[in-house]
């Protein structure tokens, strides 16, 4: 599992570094949010743009088999509940661009001009397909988690903690040289059909989520740590939609699905963990053992119970395939994390991402965005 990049949508580039004219007045605007700052994609016109494959190597979106989890709240209520929806068929994200012919190649998460419905669909070669749909009654300015897994079996969609949308497998999206125009977040790549809009912690992932890991309680795990919406509410709120009790569902085992650089099955290790077991006349002791290609580096075991927080299990020595713990947390989560250091600073990328809580890619060109420097509701540019 190889993440594709990682947008904690905090810094722009300016529209003038990506080839695009000021004079079109394309406006992002840095806005606080629950996590830091956030992006605000208003207006009738504005680009928010990343190329396919950065010049580094590093990927930040695929089209056949992936994931995509972000945070949206929109400047609209859905048309169902009193509002206009963002008046147009407002992009979430997409590659390529809509014809009518489908001749050119495209791949888009939006909504319909109402805000009832959100779609996910794509067309190429003449074809056009909507993988699912599911429909949709919000209230303006709410936040929303959202969580998209596709691959050429299936595709599914969660919104607050739930199972909205199952549909088919991916079977067309742009070709190669469509692609090298890069997506657009929160508009089609015209800088039009602008979702109205506000987004925090967007990530993509380059496979899809895997049937072990429970993306519904991943969300609500998420929207209890933040309550983004101040609690209360029913339907579709996110503030009751979190329930502590359900983190129980988790279960006692199993490696954590988080994909990030320098974390299990990335680096220089390609260890695969199993999944705990109880040693024979005890339950308070369990052995963690691994599977796969060992090197001759060490690697780092961390562990959650809710995967938010995270605790340090200490580094392992090359060469080794299991390790005892003696009374661990109930329903846990382990991960594995290699000796990767992108930014050579002493701690491992794994270590920062999950205890530090800092950037292991300072000076290091990803996939990245900041927004932490522009005062609250300022231009960008």
């Amino acid at each position: 599992m190889a993440l594709a990049q990682h947008l904690d949508v905090q810094r722009h580039e300016p529209a003038e570094r990506r080839g695009l004219s000021a004079s079109k007045r394309l406006r992002l605007y840095s806005v606080p949010s629950f996590s830091g700052n956030a992006v605000w994609v208003p207006g009738n016109s504005a680009l928010l743009q990343y190329h396919e494959v950065e010049a580094n190597g590093f990927t930040n979106i695929t089209c056949d088999a992936g994931g995509l989890d972000f945070w949206f709240r929109p400047d609209w209520s859905s048309a169902n509940n009193g509002g206009t929806g963002p008046g147009t068929f407002g992009r979430l994200v997409e590659v390529g661009a809509y014809t009518q012919d489908a001749s050119y190649g495209w791949w888009s998460l939006y909504f319909d001009s109402g805000g009832t419905n959100i779609y996910f669909s794509a067309q190429s070669n003449g074809a056009t397909t909507t993988y699912l749909s599911a429909p949709i009654q919000w209230s303006s300015n709410w936040w929303h988690i959202i969580s998209l897994s596709y691959s050429p079996s299936n595709s599914t969609l969660y919104t607050d903690g739930q199972v909205v949308a199952s549909g088919s497998g991916v079977s067309l999206w742009p070709g190669p040289a469509v692609r090298t125009n890069g997506f657009a977040i929160g508009s089609d790549l015209s800088g039009t059909n602008v979702v109205q809009g506000t987004f925090e912690n967007f990530k993509t992932w380059a496979d899809p989520f895997p049937k072990a890991f429970s993306v519904t309680n991943h969300q609500n795990a998420l929207i209890a740590r933040y309550n983004p919406n101040g609690g209360g509410g029913g339907g579709n709120s996110p503030g009751s939609a979190g329930n502590g009790s359900e983190l129980g569902a988790f279960g006692s085992g199993g490696g954590a699905f988080l994909p990030l650089p320098g974390l299990e099955g990335c680096g220089s290790n390609s260890l695969r963990l199993l999944s705990p077991v109880y040693q024979r006349g005890t339950t308070t002791n369990v052995t963690i053992s691994f599977t796969g290609k060992n090197s001759s580096s060490p690697y780092d075991l961390f562990y959650s119970t809710d995967l938010i927080t995270w605790g340090y299990g200490g580094r392992i020595p090359a060469g080794v395939t299991s390790t005892n713990i003696v009374n661990p947390p109930v329903n846990t989560f382990y991960q594995l994390g290699s000796m990767q250091n992108a930014d050579g600073d002493g701690y491992t990328d794994a270590y920062e991402m999950l205890i530090l809580h800092s950037d292991p890619y300072v000076g290091v060109p990803t996939f990245k965005v900041f927004l932490t420097q522009p005062p609250a509701y300022s231009s960008v540019p």
